[in-house]
């Protein structure tokens, strides 16, 4: 989709949702750092979270108390759990609750 746009628009989106480049090494820690809020044009947290959500092969644990998900990351999650990926989200201290796909 990302592609066929980029095609479309004339590389609008060309390495601006180049996340390799957002990367900061500290010590042995690696980190992403991604913009987000009201100001952001391209959403990219939003892109962000739903490709790593569609990229994972494993599982998917999520820790947030203030986790509200849109549309998108709903969809992704439940297609995550068909893959056989282990969702979870962790919505108070130490407590997992497993996503299912009828959810």
């Amino acid at each position: 989709m990302i592609a066929s746009w980029v095609n479309i628009c004339g590389g609008i989106w060309c390495g601006y949702l180049n996340w390799q480049d957002a990367l900061q090494h500290q010590g042995d820690k690696t980190i992403l750092v991604i913009p987000s809020g009201p100001a952001d044009e391209f959403e990219t947290a939003g892109l962000m979270f739903t490709h790593a959500i569609n990229s994972a092969q494993e599982r998917i644990w999520i820790a947030s108390p203030y986790f509200v998900p849109d549309q998108a990351i709903i969809a992704a999650l439940k297609l995550a759990t068909l893959r056989d990926v282990d969702v979870r989200i962790d919505f108070s201290a130490g407590v997992f609750h497993t996503l299912r796909s009828g959810c």
